[in-house]
């Protein structure tokens, strides 16, 4: 073998090792043909030099290779950040702080070849879970106000309470007490009736339809009076959860109109004598300032008293077919039409409760808006007052023989109470809810034989509150 080595080292005059030295050296030098004709001895290394070159061209393929998708991937990233940003982007190197097992070396390479910074990433990340969590607040919102509203709603009203079931939770459950009951002033029998009865406040007789007042007025001059004090019955009442109602019968008063002849109403045939219905009662005038001036004082006395509420009922002239000989003085001086009057003193009586709710109680023609001025009792309708509430006279013995409710006509609302209840409260009702007064709906209803069906009805209407006369 070194005699191999000697003899081609003597015909070329320079050890192997320098030739392939050069070579390498040379890099990009052009291919050189291998010699034409070699002998047998040289044949081991010719192999392995072909070996070496063809080695070495790979390398030098494979570093080309490798400098061109360097290249290629640096001129991509140039240009999307010359794009982003809109200025011509620096030239990038790799820093230290990129290379790889180092704290901030990206960890997601691109579709373009390039690693991902894990700082934006996080951003993005962050990001996403505030959206989702935001929606997920909304969504929980959302449905909790959702089954907020529909608990609140009342119940359907095609659902018929039982008989024997509590009544509805009106905001006023009233009961009407005697005049015993209310001159005992025994409190807790008081309550303990309404608990029966499930209500929540006492009606007493103030100023009873007879014309009597039942309060403790020292300086008032009535035709009959009872002093009753009631302020310790209606402080015990309020300790127990309780409120109390004043009745007052307005402008039906036989012992006033007879005690004070010029606040009545008049004949037309019988040189000015008082007045009567077929009754034989006799009625205050409406148009009479003295008369209202009368009513007015007993409703601000109530209020003083202690009474929450102040039921105002005949408010109204005369209802009687005779009133075709009842004379009003100061109806044609005045100048103004029946409902006018009325309107009038309810605003007067409101504003004399002061704090106490005013509810005044008519028939349901009183709360129909499309009622004329040729109604006798109340010249059209009385639902612009400042009352608080209106209630629907629904006693089955105060309707006349033939009631009309809207288009429904009722020979005998005895025989039907349940039916001819609901058509008057809902018509009323109705009524009240066009005009925009701002005032709420009651029922007064009669404790007789009918009351089961009286408040079903009244269950269906889901009105402001209702009266148990």
């Amino acid at each position: 073998m070194k005699k191999d080595k000697t003899e081609k080292t003597k015909k070329t005059g320079k050890p192997e090792t320098e030739k392939k030295a050069k070579v390498k050296k040379r890099g990009k030098a052009k291919k050189t043909a291998p010699p034409a004709a070699a002998s047998p001895a040289d044949s081991g290394n010719i192999a392995r030099w072909r070996k070496d070159f063809v080695l070495e061209r790979r390398q030098e393929t494979r570093e080309k290779q490798r400098q061109a998708e360097e290249q290629e991937r640096l001129q991509v990233f140039v240009k999307r950040t010359k794009n982003a940003s809109g200025q011509k982007a620096q030239r990038t190197e790799r820093t230290r702080g990129f290379y790889r097992f180092t704290k901030v070396y990206p960890a997601r390479v691109d579709t373009e070849g390039f690693r991902e910074n894990t700082e934006n990433l996080g951003k993005k990340k962050r990001l996403w879970v505030y959206l989702l969590c935001g929606i997920l607040v909304f969504c929980f919102s959302f449905i909790v106000t959702k089954t907020c509203l529909m608990i609140s709603e009342d119940p359907p009203a095609n659902e018929v309470a039982d008989e024997d079931n509590v009544p509805p939770a009106a905001q006023v459950r009233m009961l009407r007490f005697s005049y015993d009951a209310y001159a005992a002033g025994n409190a807790d029998a008081v309550a303990q009736a309404l608990a029966a009865e499930g209500c929540n406040t006492a009606l007493f007789e103030i100023k009873s339809a007879s014309g009597y007042v039942n309060l403790a007025m020292p300086d008032f001059a009535a035709a009959g009076k009872r002093e009753i004090d009631p302020s310790e019955m209606l402080k015990a009442l309020k300790d127990a959860g309780c409120s109390a109602c004043a009745y007052i019968s307005c402008f039906l008063d036989p012992l006033a109109a007879n005690w004070e002849t010029s606040m009545a109403v008049r004949r037309t045939d019988a040189g000015g004598e008082v007045w009567t219905d077929n009754a034989g009662s006799a009625w205050l005038n409406p148009y009479s300032q003295a008369a209202r001036t009368y009513l007015t004082q007993i409703v601000g006395a109530a209020a003083a008293a202690g009474f929450d509420y102040i039921l105002l009922d005949n408010v109204c002239f005369s209802p009687d077919s005779g009133t075709a000989m009842a004379y009003y003085p100061g109806e044609e001086s005045i100048n103004a039409s029946r409902n006018t009057a009325l309107t009038a003193f309810v605003d007067a009586a409101a504003k004399s409760a002061g704090n106490a709710r005013v509810i005044v109680m008519c028939r349901h023609t009183a709360f129909d808006p499309l009622a004329n001025d040729d109604l006798p009792a109340y010249g059209g309708n009385l639902l612009q007052t400042t009352a608080s509430a209106l209630c629907v006279d629904a006693r089955l013995s105060h309707q006349p023989k033939n009631v009309t409710v809207g288009t429904e006509r009722f020979a005998d609302v005895t025989a039907l109470p349940f039916v001819f209840t609901l058509a008057a409260g809902d018509y009323a009702s109705q009524g009240i809810t066009d005009a925009l007064s701002g005032a709420d709906c009651m029922i007064c209803v009669e404790k007789d034989e009918n009351l089961g069906d009286s408040m079903r009805a009244v269950e269906l209407m889901h009105l402001y509150g209702y009266v148990l006369w």
